[in-house]
Protein backbone atom coordinates (compact mmCIF):
# COMPACT_ATOMS: atom_id res chain seq x y z
CA UNK A 1 0.00 0.00 0.00
CA UNK A 2 2.98 2.27 1.16
CA UNK A 3 4.16 1.61 -2.43
CA UNK A 4 1.09 2.55 -4.26
CA UNK A 5 0.62 5.68 -2.17
CA UNK A 6 4.05 6.83 -3.31
CA UNK A 7 3.43 6.50 -6.78
CA UNK A 8 0.21 7.95 -7.07
CA UNK A 9 1.99 11.01 -4.84
CA UNK A 10 4.95 10.98 -7.41
CA UNK A 11 2.57 11.17 -10.27
CA UNK A 12 0.85 13.67 -8.87
CA UNK A 13 4.13 16.07 -8.37
CA UNK A 14 5.22 15.17 -12.12
CA UNK A 15 2.45 16.59 -13.56
CA UNK A 16 2.32 19.45 -10.92
CA UNK A 17 5.67 20.35 -11.70
CA UNK A 18 6.46 20.90 -15.42
CA UNK A 19 10.12 19.24 -16.59
CA UNK A 20 10.59 22.24 -19.69
CA UNK A 21 10.33 26.01 -19.20
CA UNK A 22 7.05 27.21 -19.98
CA UNK A 23 7.15 28.64 -23.42
CA UNK A 24 5.69 32.34 -24.81
CA UNK A 25 2.93 30.47 -26.40
CA UNK A 26 1.83 27.95 -23.16
CA UNK A 27 -1.88 28.77 -23.70
CA UNK A 28 -1.87 29.75 -27.88
CA UNK A 29 -1.99 32.76 -28.05
CA UNK A 30 0.42 34.97 -26.62
CA UNK A 31 3.82 36.44 -28.39
CA UNK A 32 5.08 38.36 -30.87
CA UNK A 33 2.89 37.09 -33.98
CA UNK A 34 -0.64 36.07 -33.97
CA UNK A 35 -2.32 35.17 -36.98
CA UNK A 36 -6.13 34.56 -37.96
CA UNK A 37 -9.02 35.19 -40.56
CA UNK A 38 -11.39 37.08 -41.32
CA UNK A 39 -14.89 35.99 -41.82
CA UNK A 40 -15.57 37.19 -45.48
CA UNK A 41 -19.54 36.44 -45.86
CA UNK A 42 -20.97 40.07 -46.26
CA UNK A 43 -23.34 39.68 -43.65
CA UNK A 44 -20.59 39.10 -40.65
CA UNK A 45 -18.52 41.21 -38.96
CA UNK A 46 -15.05 39.85 -37.79
CA UNK A 47 -13.60 41.89 -34.84
CA UNK A 48 -9.95 41.38 -33.46
CA UNK A 49 -8.87 42.21 -29.98
CA UNK A 50 -5.05 42.76 -29.42
CA UNK A 51 -3.92 43.20 -25.75
CA UNK A 52 -0.60 44.24 -24.35
CA UNK A 53 0.04 42.74 -20.80
CA UNK A 54 3.61 43.53 -20.51
CA UNK A 55 4.83 47.16 -19.22
CA UNK A 56 6.11 48.09 -22.35
CA UNK A 57 4.83 50.40 -25.14
CA UNK A 58 4.56 48.12 -28.06
CA UNK A 59 3.39 49.06 -31.93
CA UNK A 60 1.56 46.21 -33.83
CA UNK A 61 0.74 46.04 -36.99
CA UNK A 62 -1.85 44.53 -38.48
CA UNK A 63 -1.82 42.79 -42.11
CA UNK A 64 -4.42 41.77 -44.03
CA UNK A 65 -3.56 38.90 -46.95
CA UNK A 66 -5.94 36.92 -49.21
CA UNK A 67 -5.74 33.42 -49.68
CA UNK A 68 -3.75 33.14 -52.14
CA UNK A 69 -0.93 35.31 -49.79
CA UNK A 70 -0.97 38.79 -51.43
CA UNK A 71 -1.29 41.54 -49.24
CA UNK A 72 -4.47 43.62 -49.51
CA UNK A 73 -3.82 45.79 -46.36
CA UNK A 74 -2.50 47.08 -43.30
CA UNK A 75 -3.19 49.02 -39.92
CA UNK A 76 -0.20 50.52 -37.38
CA UNK A 77 -1.01 51.25 -34.16
CA UNK A 78 0.57 51.79 -30.52
CA UNK A 79 -0.34 49.83 -28.17
CA UNK A 80 0.17 50.92 -24.67
CA UNK A 81 1.13 48.69 -21.60
CA UNK A 82 -1.63 46.68 -20.25
CA UNK A 83 -3.87 48.21 -22.88
CA UNK A 84 -6.22 46.75 -25.95
CA UNK A 85 -6.82 47.57 -28.86
CA UNK A 86 -9.58 46.41 -31.01
CA UNK A 87 -9.89 46.46 -35.02
CA UNK A 88 -12.94 45.39 -37.03
CA UNK A 89 -11.91 44.10 -40.64
CA UNK A 90 -15.60 44.79 -43.37
CA UNK A 91 -16.24 41.33 -45.25
CA UNK A 92 -13.19 41.86 -47.57
CA UNK A 93 -10.50 41.49 -45.15
CA UNK A 94 -9.69 45.52 -44.67
CA UNK A 95 -11.21 48.41 -43.46
CA UNK A 96 -11.19 50.67 -46.97
CA UNK A 97 -11.91 47.77 -49.50
CA UNK A 98 -15.23 47.27 -51.30
CA UNK A 99 -16.58 43.95 -53.23
CA UNK A 100 -16.33 41.59 -54.93
CA UNK A 101 -15.98 40.26 -51.49
CA UNK A 102 -13.45 36.94 -51.00
CA UNK A 103 -14.86 33.97 -49.22
CA UNK A 104 -12.07 34.45 -46.72
CA UNK A 105 -9.18 36.25 -45.66
CA UNK A 106 -5.92 35.83 -43.42
CA UNK A 107 -4.61 38.20 -40.71
CA UNK A 108 -0.52 38.97 -39.40
CA UNK A 109 -0.74 40.12 -36.25
CA UNK A 110 3.31 41.24 -35.08
CA UNK A 111 4.05 43.52 -32.25
CA UNK A 112 7.66 45.17 -32.57
CA UNK A 113 9.67 47.14 -30.20
CA UNK A 114 9.12 50.90 -30.63
CA UNK A 115 12.49 52.18 -30.08
CA UNK A 116 14.76 48.64 -31.47
CA UNK A 117 12.38 48.34 -34.18
CA UNK A 118 12.39 44.55 -33.73
CA UNK A 119 9.84 41.62 -32.64
CA UNK A 120 8.99 42.19 -29.16
CA UNK A 121 6.73 39.41 -27.71
CA UNK A 122 4.03 41.13 -25.49
CA UNK A 123 0.52 40.62 -27.30
CA UNK A 124 -2.27 38.64 -26.53
CA UNK A 125 -5.00 38.28 -29.11
CA UNK A 126 -8.45 36.94 -29.62
CA UNK A 127 -10.64 37.13 -32.87
CA UNK A 128 -14.74 36.90 -32.69
CA UNK A 129 -17.06 36.55 -35.78
CA UNK A 130 -20.60 38.42 -35.86
CA UNK A 131 -23.20 36.68 -38.04
CA UNK A 132 -26.91 37.00 -38.06
CA UNK A 133 -29.20 33.82 -36.79
CA UNK A 134 -30.44 31.75 -39.66
CA UNK A 135 -33.91 31.19 -37.94
CA UNK A 136 -34.39 34.31 -35.30
CA UNK A 137 -32.15 36.93 -37.03
CA UNK A 138 -30.40 38.03 -34.11
CA UNK A 139 -27.01 38.06 -34.10
CA UNK A 140 -24.90 35.07 -33.09
CA UNK A 141 -20.90 35.63 -32.07
CA UNK A 142 -18.21 33.10 -32.14
CA UNK A 143 -14.97 33.49 -30.10
CA UNK A 144 -11.40 32.35 -30.40
CA UNK A 145 -7.88 33.16 -29.82
CA UNK A 146 -5.40 33.79 -32.67
CA UNK A 147 -2.82 31.17 -32.94
CA UNK A 148 0.15 32.27 -31.87
CA UNK A 149 3.28 31.92 -34.27
CA UNK A 150 6.95 30.61 -33.26
CA UNK A 151 8.56 34.13 -33.25
CA UNK A 152 11.69 32.33 -35.90
CA UNK A 153 9.18 32.17 -38.35
CA UNK A 154 9.23 35.60 -38.53
CA UNK A 155 13.37 36.13 -38.45
CA UNK A 156 14.10 32.69 -41.01
CA UNK A 157 15.42 33.11 -44.27
CA UNK A 158 16.62 36.38 -43.51
CA UNK A 159 12.78 37.95 -42.18
CA UNK A 160 11.23 37.15 -44.94
CA UNK A 161 8.02 36.70 -43.15
CA UNK A 162 8.33 39.89 -41.42
CA UNK A 163 9.54 42.03 -44.21
CA UNK A 164 5.93 40.71 -46.11
CA UNK A 165 4.01 41.86 -43.34
CA UNK A 166 6.08 45.35 -42.87
CA UNK A 167 5.72 45.98 -46.78
CA UNK A 168 1.74 45.46 -46.82
CA UNK A 169 2.23 48.79 -44.86
CA UNK A 170 4.92 50.12 -47.27
CA UNK A 171 3.89 48.90 -51.22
Amino acid sequence: MKKMTFIIVLLLVSALVPSYSIGASENGSFGVYLVGYVDSNPENVTQFQIINPTPRRLTVIVAYFDLAGNPIGCEIADLHPNAMLEKYASSEGRPDFKPPVAKGNVVKIVSVDRERRTPAKGIVGFQRHYYPSRFLGATRISESNLAAIPEEILLENNSAEIRKIVGTCTP
